[in-house]
């Protein structure tokens, strides 16, 4: 069995990115995932490169928050009237839906535009790094429309891995997180996701790349306690394979109370990023 730990949101902010590489000089995790249009990228990058370069690495693609990697004059229908990134999943998913056959071309193609140019960013700014992996902020690349302009991507970079999400239901041993996530719109999001990625998966396999034979970090993400791991492991052992590639997501960092301000006009977020459960899964 291979067993990746993922970090994802590194280059989120220098806090996070900080936080991440000491969780991985205590084996906490193997790989990172990195945000292109993160709040404080080039310090992050410079980090990576002086610490991380035993690490995986991933483009963790973002639509949801932040200016865009390409010029905004190419990606015009996914920025709100600040210049900004800004779409969450559903979001995203209802204005393709509700779009014209025309206008549903053109915001395919800008969705294509900008992750090829945070794609880009990343390999032009970890040129050591051979082997790319690709998630999404919010898994929004498992979006039908979306998948497909990543795959048409995947000639032009050559991804190694895709992340798909194939996470087991499970209650997790600590009561009020297992209530908290289980009667809560995660196990509506886990089911749709595990669905979606079923369908993906076959069109990985026939491009040759790589994707988790099973994932853990959907159904608590965010609350990723020691016990909650603990358990989500211990179903491996009926579960796996000896060729089984598994990966369990984590988020072992907290953005300090100075980098707040970045997410000043979206609390929610702010309090996600935040919130005291990152040092829980960074212990």
């Amino acid at each position: 069995m291979r067993l990746v730990i993922s970090a994802d949101d590194f280059a989120l902010t220098y806090a996070t990115s900080k936080n991440i590489c000491e969780a991985s000089k205590r084996g906490c995790v193997n790989s990172v995932s990195v945000v292109s249009n993160g709040y404080d990228f080039d310090s992050s990058i410079k980090l990576l490169r002086e610490s991380g370069e035993h690490l995986e690495v991933s483009v963790h693609l973002n639509l949801c928050e932040g200016l865009p990697v390409a010029p905004a004059s190419e990606v015009g229908s996914l920025l709100n009237e600040q210049g900004n990134l800004h779409f969450s999943f559903q979001g995203l998913w209802r204005k393709y839906l509700s779009s014209s056959p025309r206008k549903k071309g053109i915001l395919k193609s800008e969705i294509k535009t900008e992750m090829d140019a945070q794609i880009t960013k990343i390999r032009d700014s970890l040129p050591y790094v051979k082997k790319i992996g690709i998630n999404s902020h919010q898994h929004f690349h498992l979006m039908p429309p979306v998948f497909d302009a990543l795959l048409e991507l995947n000639e032009r970079h050559f991804f190694h891995y895709v992340r798909i999400i194939r996470e087991p239901l499970f209650i997790s041993p600590d009561r009020l997180i297992a209530v908290k996530n289980i009667f809560s719109q995660n196990l509506a999001k886990l089911m749709l996701l595990n669905f979606l990625s079923e369908k993906h998966a076959s069109r990985l396999r026939s491009e040759r790349i790589l994707y988790p034979d099973i994932f853990f970090g959907v159904l608590y993400t965010g609350f990723m306690s020691e016990n909650t791991v603990l358990k989500a492991l211990s179903l491996l052992k009926r579960k796996m394979h000896q060729d089984h590639f598994v990966e369990l997501l984590l988020h072992p960092w907290r953005a300090s109370p100075q980098e707040r301000m970045f997410w000043r006009d979206r609390q929610p977020l702010g309090d996600y990023y935040c919130s005291e459960w990152r040092d829980h899964e960074n212990s």
